[in-house]
């Protein structure tokens, strides 16, 4: 049973277009950052980009890092995702999205070392209210699937909201899926304040300027330090709740 992750990544951004490929830190773009961050895991790196000819950018990009690209469906990423996999022959999927520059590296090992001890069809955090991480505006964490799940979604449904939403489907119905949940460190509960996923321009400003200033201060920061740098730096967050506010999930 193959392991690899799986980035979706398009030029496309209905709010902030080409957010994927702007200079971010250090001249290099938000995938490119995610791209050096995953490659410590030693598994396949693939990006899942579309075959419209504006992605050709992201498809240099990634051979530029060293990361395997797959080209699909622009608007069913779903099965953007199946055939990714089919191709490069991954059978388990680590699902990172291309906007959360600060995915968290100990949510990740965490996620790959419980599937490894208990495969299941999907695995990923929640919050102590029972909202998927991944629906959340932290931006931090991965989700763990597989292809065979992902396989039984496309033929249970061919509603758009889940071709564009990959694992929704899976998560939305319990009854028909083998799900684990994990619980997101306990700093994280109750804050309806931090957002570190990017869609806007004042997302990627604020988040850009933040990501300098913690790895200025700490490339191997953890989840507790971001958010020791937030509250200590409360103008960061005063961005985050008005955009919170702009953006629901």
């Amino acid at each position: 049973m193959k392991t690899g992750f799986i980035i979706q990544a398009r030029i496309g951004s209905t709010r902030l277009p080409n957010k994927t490929i702007l200079p971010f830190y250090n001249n290099k773009c938000i995938l490119e950052l995610i791209i050096e961050k995953l490659k410590a895991f030693n598994l396949p790196i693939i990006i899942a980009t579309t075959i419209q000819k504006a992605d050709d950018i992201i498809v240099q990009i990634t051979e530029g890092a060293k990361a395997l690209v797959f080209r699909g469906d622009e608007f069913d990423v779903l099965k953007r995702f199946i055939y990714a996999s089919k191709n490069y022959l991954i059978s388990n999927i680590i699902r990172i999205c291309a906007d959360n520059p600060f995915i968290a590296s100990e949510g990740i090992k965490t996620i790959i070392d419980e599937f490894t001890l208990n495969p299941s069809d999907y695995l990923s955090y929640k919050l102590e209210n029972n909202l998927p991480a991944i629906r959340s505006h932290f931006g931090l964490w991965a989700e763990m699937t597989t292809l065979k799940a992902l396989e039984q979604v496309a033929s249970f449904t061919d509603e758009s909201v889940y071709q564009e939403h990959v694992t929704n489907y899976i998560y939305s119905n319990p009854d028909k899926f083998n799900i684990r949940w994990l619980m997101a460190p306990e700093i994280c509960f109750s804050r309806k304040d931090i957002r570190l996923t990017i869609d806007t321009i004042e997302d990627f400003e604020n988040q850009k300027e933040i990501f300098f200033r913690i790895n200025k201060e700490n490339p191997n920061y953890s989840i507790n330090d971001i958010i020791r740098f937030l509250d200590e730096n409360s103008k960061y967050l005063l961005i985050m709740k008005n955009q919170i506010k702009l953006n629901s999930k």
